[in-house]
């Protein structure tokens, strides 16, 4: 499920983080579409970087209740290069018999030279300064109902072919996803002092 789930949310960072505008207190040197890259670029890092601890296997009875937290301390590779450090810690709760369940992510992610690019095409380098702070749930109701919330809270350093900077970055996500495979779902945030707020459904 959680890997499932990180495919998705891939998409979602790709559909879900559309600059919407600046508050007048500076804009660093990045354009609002550079801004809005950046973000989907920062979240598609991040939603990898989740899939790094998959849920546990049911063990025990064929009908029980499954409960599980682990510490991870990891190292992932990024899309294009680089890699991020992941120490955090991961809860996951269960029922094989109905089959609802619970995961939530907290942990710490700090980049280097991790490399992506983003849906249109710009290159993106990041470098934690000091890193970023993810909370994530996840929630599986009786029948079939996704459910997620989570934000990412943090300093990163960036590069791209013509420019570099330090951007504070604080994005809150939210979304649904039915058992027919529809989702719908929202992010807004602030990324470089540019407000970023969208919201989408898919099927």
């Amino acid at each position: 499920m959680l890997r499932k789930f990180v495919g998705m949310m891939a998409l979602v960072a790709a559909l879900g983080t559309a600059a919407c505008g600046d508050d007048g207190t500076g804009v660093s040197n990045l354009t609002e579409a550079e801004a809005q890259d950046l973000a989907g670029v920062v979240l598609v890092s991040t939603f990898g970087a989740l899939g790094s601890q998959p849920a546990p296997a049911a063990d025990g009875p064929a009908l029980a209740p499954i409960e599980y937290e682990a510490a991870v301390e990891t190292v992932v590779p990024c899309q294009n290069g680089g890699e991020v450090a992941v120490n955090g810690t991961l809860t996951f709760s269960g029922d094989t018999e109905s089959e609802a369940s619970r995961i939530a992510w907290g942990m710490g992610q700090v980049h280097n030279a991790c490399a992506a690019v983003s849906e249109s095409g710009r290159a993106f380098t990041l470098w934690g300064n000091p890193g970023v702070e993810v909370d994530f749930v996840m929630e599986t109701d009786e029948q079939g109902l996704v459910a997620w919330v989570g934000s990412v809270d943090g300093t990163l350093d960036w590069a791209t072919e013509d420019k570099d900077g330090t951007c504070e970055i604080f994005v809150e996500f939210s979304g649904s996803m039915t058992a027919e495979g529809a989702f719908s779902g929202n992010a807004s945030g602030r990324v470089c002092n540019i407000s970023v707020s969208e919201s989408f459904e898919v099927g």
